[in-house]
């Protein structure tokens, strides 16, 4: 935190070869900690569906910046999906963590590696940025089993996606009985994006979002927290469409 904070003052500037950081990047993201931080006691308070829209996203920051040997922060300043987990944890919370962003959450696996508390799935492209997320990195520490990673092929679309979602997601939801879900939302994994090769579309991010509120209609979860990760095109636009009017379904 010191060391971002001090970087800031020096202007604009690159940290690594992909991130950089100005003289307001700080204040900015420490504003969307407050948010991430204020939406989840509200969660815990009322309940519900919350989003939180930084930019960039945080999944990539560890518990020191670079997380499991990646090299860089992939764009990210703090790790705001991680700020929602800890807060649930603080209260008592299962706190099950959904990863779909098309590159592995690696700051997140890192903050909770030795955390038996928290479910971690993360559903990542495989051989791209940055490099973790390996199937055989399940957790240390005594959290062993309770992180779960699924590398996909390249070309992976819809059909891959949503067998994950009925043959892992659905089972483990209803084994773990978690109350507070915690979404990595990135859509950089949607057909066409620059970064990714994979080919997910709408269907998708509205299989990922039912299973979620069928999991809060059965009353077992008590609130839904969304991090918007990648997306950087028209996954944005359309897969967070998609995933947010599917989501909203449950008020009606």
């Amino acid at each position: 935190i010191d060391y971002i904070k001090n970087e800031c003052v020096k202007g604009f500037h690159r940290i690594d070869s992909d991130t950089y950081v100005n003289e307001y990047t700080f204040d900015i993201s420490t504003r969307f900690i407050t948010a991430t931080y204020m939406a989840t006691l509200n969660s815990i308070e009322f309940g519900g569906l919350w989003l939180i829209m930084p930019r960039p996203g945080g999944h990539h920051a560890g518990r020191s910046g670079w997380a499991m040997g990646a090299p860089t922060l992939g764009f990210c300043i703090f790790n705001y999906a991680a700020i929602a987990a800890k807060t649930l944890l603080d209260r008592g919370f299962k706190v099950l963590m959904v990863d779909f962003d098309a590159h592995h959450g690696n700051g997140t696996q890192d903050i909770f590696w030795i955390e038996p508390r928290v479910i971690h799935i993360d559903i990542h492209e495989w051989g791209i940025y940055p490099g973790t997320g390996y199937v055989d990195d399940i957790g240390g520490g005594g959290a062993e089993g309770t992180k779960i990673n699924i590398p996909l092929p390249h070309y992976a679309g819809d059909p891959e996606y949503i067998w994950i979602v009925e043959n892992v997601i659905q089972p483990l939801i209803e084994v773990f009985k978690p109350n507070g879900i915690v979404v990595s939302a990135g859509f950089d994994s949607y057909v066409g994006d620059r970064l990714t090769t994979l080919s997910a579309t709408d269907e998708t991010y509205e299989a990922i979002a039912q299973i979620f509120i069928d999991a809060m209609k059965i009353g077992g979860v008590k609130t839904i927290i969304t991090i918007l990760e990648g997306g950087y095109g028209e996954g944005l636009k359309m897969g967070l469409t998609a995933y947010v009017e599917t989501l909203i379904q449950i008020r009606k």
